[in-house]
C-alpha cells in the first residue's frame, strides 16, 4: 500500500500541515507531526471526509464577490500629491523641546 507524508497530503488537499494533522488526531488516526506517516486506507478516507467537507461548506455559506470596481477606490488620475505639497520654511515650523 502507498505511503504519505501528512504534510504530502495536507498539500494534495490544499490544507496546513497543522490542519491535517489535527483533523487525523480527531479521527483516530496516530500522528505526531507532519512527518508522520498515513496508510492508503487512511488516504482514501481522509480525501473523502475533507473533500466532503469542504464541498458541504460551499452549499452552506455562497459568497458574493463584488466586482473590481467596487472594492478599489478610484484614483484620481489629475492630481499628484507630491505636486499639490509645498515645503515648509524653518521659521514657521514650531520648535521643539529637548
Amino acid at each position: 500500500m502507498a505511503k504519505l507524508r501528512v504534510y504530502e497530503l495536507a498539500k494534495e488537499l490544499n490544507l496546513t500541515s497543522k490542519e491535517m494533522v489535527k483533523i487525523l488526531q480527531e479521527n483516530d488516526i496516530p500522528v505526531t507531526s507532519h512527518m508522520s506517516t498515513v496508510e492508503g486506507r487512511q488516504i482514501e478516507w481522509i480525501k473523502k471526509k475533507v473533500i466532503g467537507d469542504k464541498d458541504e461548506g460551499k452549499e452552506k455559506t455562497p459568497k458574493e464577490q463584488k466586482p473590481i470596481a467596487e472594492v478599489v477606490p478610484e484614483l484620481d488620475e489629475g492630481t499628484d500629491d507630491k505636486e499639490t505639497e509645498q515645503p515648509v520654511a524653518k521659521s514657521e515650523v514650531s520648535p521643539t523641546l529637548e
